[in-house]
């Protein structure tokens, strides 16, 4: 299982903490951020303790943020273009979270 976290850092504790309030937070499960983590480095060391509160170290995955859109979007292709895999990804269970945020002034 996979949790990949598209959102805004700000949100990172609280989405974790509910992860794992629903039991969805086991071993096998790995979670993916994308960076940057926080606004500053006070910032970016809470958000990474709120993590590690719920999901040890080695199931992290912090990934650039430009790096990680290319790679959800060749999930897909990979999923049906691959014949070994194709069977398995039927069971894929996708939940999205949509949020809007206030545009910041330059």
């Amino acid at each position: 299982m996979i949790y990949y976290l598209a959102i805004a850092s700000s949100l990172f504790g609280t989405t974790v903490k509910m992860l794992d309030t629903h039991g969805l937070a086991l071993p096998q499960a790995r979670l993916v951020v994308e960076k940057p983590l926080g606004n500053n480095g006070e910032s970016s060391r809470a958000i990474n303790a709120e993590l590690a509160a719920v999901f040890d170290e080695q199931q992290i995955y912090r990934i650039d943020h430009y790096l990680g859109k290319e790679t959800v979007q060749n999930l897909m292709a990979l999923r049906f273009a691959n014949v070994i895999l194709s069977p398995y990804g039927t069971t894929i269970i996708s939940i999205m979270f949509k949020l809007l945020l206030p545009r910041q002034s330059a």
